[in-house]
């Protein structure tokens, strides 16, 4: 149950508020978990997640970035990573190169 009526707590665009926890004992912003594979058993799963500190006022500060492993037979393996704001930005950027050679080899083929 949040502390702060919701109308009174300031959310970023990212945040949903399905997920969202920004008010209560553990306040965070959390944005939708994407989740790719998983789609057969023991495939593996990943899902990853943002979260950024509600109580921060300051929202260029620095996000968690959740990533959750499962393949459906081993207890799921969780990491977190707090990362600023401008290295989050890299790491995005350092994979679309890698998105790119990927999409490139399915038009290959």
């Amino acid at each position: 149950m949040s502390s702060i009526p919701d109308s009174e707590l300031w959310h970023p665009s990212w945040c949903d508020p399905e997920h969202c926890t920004a008010g209560q004992l553990a306040s965070y912003h959390k944005n939708a978990p994407t989740t790719v594979g998983g789609h057969r058993l023991f495939d593996l799963k990943v899902t990853v997640q943002l979260w950024q500190d509600a109580d921060e006022p300051d929202t260029t500060a620095v996000a968690t970035v959740v990533v959750t492993f499962d393949n459906s037979h081993l207890v799921p393996s969780i990491h977190a990573f707090d990362l600023e704001a401008d290295v989050l930005r890299d790491l995005v950027d350092a994979l679309m190169p890698l998105r790119m050679i990927l999409d490139a080899r399915g038009r290959a083929r």
